[in-house]
């Protein structure tokens, strides 16, 4: 699953809990899927932001060599 596509189904699953006849079960159960889809984006965005500083890093490191 990409970051995009859970939040997708994150949107999809906030609009089915709006609905004012959805049965208790099945808000509790799109609850719980909601929060692990959440995990799923905050683990893809610390992901991605682990490799922005590696990769900011080595442009630094590169800058810093003198072009001869």
């Amino acid at each position: 699953m990409t970051y995009e596509q859970a939040i997708e189904e994150l949107n999809k699953i906030a609009k089915q809990l709006e609905n004012p006849e959805i049965k208790i079960d099945e808000a509790i159960s799109l609850f719980e899927q909601s929060i692990k889809l959440t995990k799923f984006c905050m683990d893809k965005l610390k992901e991605t932001e682990g490799k922005i500083v590696v990769l900011k890093k080595e442009q630094d490191k590169m800058l810093e060599v003198p072009i001869e």
